[in-house]
C-alpha cells in the first residue's frame, strides 16, 4: 500500500468538493464554515515587499484544527506550497489560522483553504488569488 503525504491527502480530499479549489479565481461562498475574513483579499496586489508576513483567516464557526487548514501556493505550473512552517492557531481563537508567508514573493499565489466544522462535521473549501509585483 502506497502512503500518501498528509498535505497531499487534504489537497486530494478537498478538492473533491465540487472542484472549487482549482477553479481560477474561485472565491469562499457565503454558507456555514467559510472563511469569512482575510487580511489579503481575492484578486490584491502588493508591491513587493509589502504584502503582510501572516496571512490570518478567521472562519464562522470553530472548526477542528487537526483537518483544517490555509496554504498558499504559486498559482501558476505545479502547486508547489511556499508557506512552510505549519499553521498556527491563536490560543482563545478557535475560528482563526495564521499562516507565515517567506519575504521576497513575487508573481501570482493561491490561497487554498479547508475547514471541518467542530459542532457538525461540515466540510468546506476554497481558493482565491493574489499577487505581488
Amino acid at each position: 500500500m502506497t502512503r500518501i503525504p498528509r498535505l497531499a491527502r487534504r489537497i486530494a480530499g478537498a478538492c473533491t468538493l465540487g472542484g472549487l479549489l482549482i477553479l481560477p479565481g474561485a472565491r469562499p461562498a457565503h454558507a456555514s464554515g467559510n472563511l469569512v475574513t482575510c487580511n489579503i483579499a481575492a484578486g490584491q496586489v502588493f508591491a513587493h515587499g509589502a504584502y503582510p508576513r501572516v496571512l490570518t483567516g478567521v472562519f464562522d464557526e470553530v472548526f477542528v484544527r487537526r483537518v483544517s487548514f490555509i496554504h498558499v501556493f504559486h498559482a501558476t505550473g505545479k502547486l508547489k506550497r511556499v508557506d512552510t512552517a505549519p499553521n498556527m492557531y491563536p490560543t482563545g481563537h478557535g475560528d482563526t489560522i495564521n499562516v507565515a508567508l517567506p519575504s521576497g514573493l513575487r508573481g501570482a499565489y493561491r490561497v487554498i483553504w479547508y475547514d471541518t466544522e467542530e459542532d457538525d462535521g461540515g466540510q468546506y473549501g476554497g481558493s482565491f488569488t493574489f499577487s505581488v509585483t
